[in-house]
């Protein structure tokens, strides 16, 4: 549920507005057939900043209107690593935080950067959506 795969030992860093998998190291290559093979880069950077103004504030359920912006890259190599050459993507949400379910967010992110060799509709992906659960609380 948090994004991990456990048996190959890897985790799903995602960033709004792109879709899974797609971003990956320029060393790599470009187009389709390097995003299949590629299994996921060793060295990543995220930066994301969400700014929420609550809407309902209530005991049974608690809405926030968001808005957001996210940088991220990532890299095979130490020597490659350049923190200031990001992908960019911003966009609004909303979330809705019930007591019994969790948290439900949807996302519309807008990618500002293209992927090199991919076609625009390969890449990009609008709506998000989020299921939170809190698994804890004794």
């Amino acid at each position: 549920m948090q994004g991990f795969d456990f048996l190959q030992g890897s985790e799903i860093i995602a960033m709004r507005g792109y879709a899974n998998g797609v971003i990956i190291p320029q060393s790599t290559g470009n187009g389709m057939q390097n995003i299949a093979i590629n299994s996921g880069s060793p060295i990543y950077a995220k930066y994301q900043i969400e700014l929420r103004h609550p809407i309902m504030l209530n005991d049974q359920a608690t809405v926030f209107a968001l808005a957001f912006a996210e940088a991220g890259n990532t890299w095979n190599k130490f020597s490659e690593v350049n923190p200031f050459k990001m992908r960019r993507s911003a966009g609004v949400g909303a979330r809705i935080f019930l007591p019994i379910f969790g948290m439900l967010g949807i996302d519309y992110g807008h990618a500002f950067d293209p992927i090199p060799g991919m076609r625009t509709d390969a890449w990009k992906q609008s709506f998000t959506f989020s299921i939170i659960q809190s698994m804890g609380g004794f």
